[in-house]
């Protein structure tokens, strides 16, 4: 019922309240004595003797419970309360010193994450997964020696390695990977966890802030989710240098919008038996003031990573919006254009509200546009996003399933989504097979398209050989750089109206000519 530390300290408790009693017997006793005769200082003695072994013991009692009690506490602060091991705090001081006094030896600061912990407590219960932590925990620490370290925190564990080369460090980060995502394999539900890793190396002797050493593996690891092999990340200057570039990229999005170095470029979709314009995908570029035109892959993915992507999205659909009007007012004949809408932005509960918004202000109809949504975002939102996309198609917005063939359920997701446009992954057509499958592959995907009333649409054609298959496979609606790359505004309006003033794009050319 009672730890061996309670347990001790009960029995001082208790020895304190006979020393009381017995020495209140004693005044008792001699109290008498002391009144009821001539011969005072025996009694008198005795009473005071009580009094006094008394006092003592309940004064060293007392000092020595409350150093226990203040060591109890300094335990519990140190300590992470579900493993028992040091958590932070304890780790960071405890590795400042071990590094500072080695200067002979070389360390490696670690952090393994256990991915998506909270969906793994919401599928076992907390009883169960804490217990596998403990397990994790106390598997690790029979893997270290007496002068490494290991802490818990949240999700995740730091680890102080020795090491002498980098091989050696990368098998034994091999066996603790592998001991933590293992630990739930054994039982009868066999969890099983995923883990990413983040390494800092530092030289012993280094006075260098344990916290900053720390810092550094975050942002390790963080790079470490996109390494699909390992999962493992060592820090260095680039990583350091990639982290202050996000950080520039992300605080200077507000700037970027309100200077209008944002630019929207629009990559042209053709019909390729007549080679007119039937549509384009607005494609985002960033005209920065000290780096240059920046393509999209060089932001957006920050942007998504810190959630500012959705401000993005508005911004690109607001800019496509005021393009249409203008050319609309031209009295031009616009095609639908399409705008890529992020999976974080597509959860927000206001998103209807905020495209429906931006139509009505600009005064477009939402039949103007297509939003594109990449496959996966499907997939992962589930049910809340599958109702989002019916409500945006009901306002009178056209769906599109990008990258089409990039999820794993593929054909799931045609009986799931109402959408009105797939679109072909290149992956399909990019190569063929001796054997005729990507042909028959091309040709079912095309069918399936068909057989549920969906426009379908190949994107990343780059070849004459790519167009010309595509069109025999009865897939005539194609964008990529075979035909037109991302163009300006100004340029994509002398491709899709018709205003011949110079090249269109060698691919489109070459197509004009061979017809």
């Amino acid at each position: 019922m009672f730890s061996n530390e309670k347990r001790t300290m009960i029995s001082v408790a208790w020895i304190c309240v006979a020393t009381i009693i017995l020495s209140m017997i004693v005044c008792v006793v001699n109290i008498k004595d002391f009144f009821g005769t001539k011969e005072l200082l025996a009694p008198g003695i005795n009473i005071l003797s009580s009094i006094v072994v008394s006092f003592i013991v309940v004064l060293m009692s007392t000092v020595w419970i409350s150093r226990r009690a203040l060591s109890e506490r300094r335990r519990l602060l140190d300590t992470d309360r579900l493993t028992g091991i040091s958590n932070q705090y304890k780790f960071m001081k405890d590795a400042a010193a071990i590094i500072r006094d080695n200067e002979d030896k070389k360390y490696a600061v670690v952090r393994i994450d256990i991915n998506r912990l909270s969906l793994i407590n919401d599928i076992y219960g907390y009883d169960k997964c804490d217990e596998l932590i403990r397990k994790i925990s106390d598997s690790c620490l029979e893997r270290l020696s007496d002068d490494e370290l290991i802490g818990a925190v949240d999700s995740y564990f730091i680890l102080l390695l020795e090491y002498d080369n980098q091989k050696q460090l990368d098998s034994r980060l091999d066996d603790l990977t592998a001991a933590i995502e293992t630990a739930g394999s054994g039982d009868e539900s066999a969890v099983r966890f995923d883990t990413s890793t983040g390494i800092c190396l530092v030289d012993g002797g280094s006075t260098t802030d344990v916290r900053l050493l720390i810092d550094r593996t975050r942002m390790a690891r963080e790079w470490a989710i996109g390494e699909l092999s390992t999962r493992r990340f060592y820090y260095n200057d680039g990583t350091r240098a990639r982290f202050i570039e996000e950080r520039d990229i992300v605080e200077g999005l507000n700037a970027a919008i309100d200077l209008h170095q944002l630019v929207v470029y629009y990559q042209p979709k053709f019909d390729t038996k007549t080679m007119n314009v039937i549509g384009a995908e607005a494609l985002v570029r960033w005209d920065h003031p000290s780096l240059g035109m920046l393509p999209p892959s060089h932001f957006i993915p920050f942007l998504e990573k810190d959630f500012h992507i959705g401000k993005l999205d508005l911004y690109v659909m607001e800019e496509v919006c005021r393009n249409i009007k203008k050319w609309q007012d031209e009295g031009k004949n616009v095609p639908i254009i399409s705008v890529n809408v992020s999976r974080t932005h597509l959860l927000e509960e206001n998103i209807l509200e905020q495209y429906r918004g931006i139509t009505e202000k600009i005064g477009v109809s939402p039949s103007c546009i297509e939003l594109e949504i990449t496959e996966t975002s499907v997939n992962i939102g589930g049910e809340k996003l599958r109702n989002i996309i019916s409500e945006l198609r009901r306002v009178g917005f056209r769906i599109a399933i990008d990258d089409f063939g990039n999820g794993l359920s593929s054909l799931h997701l045609l009986s799931e989504i109402d959408a009105d446009v797939l679109k072909m992954d290149c992956g399909f057509f990019r190569e063929h097979s001796p054997e005729g499958r990507t042909e028959k592959v091309v040709l079912l995907i095309i069918e399936l398209a068909k057989a549920v009333q969906m426009d379908i649409i190949a994107e990343g054609v780059e070849t004459k050989e790519q167009c010309e298959f595509l069109c025999r496979s009865g897939c005539c609606k194609a964008q990529g750089a075979y035909f037109s790359g991302a163009v300006s505004a100004e340029k994509f309006e002398k491709i899709a109206f018709k205003i011949s003033e110079g090249s269109v794009g060698e691919g489109l050319c070459c197509l004009l000519s061979s017809k």
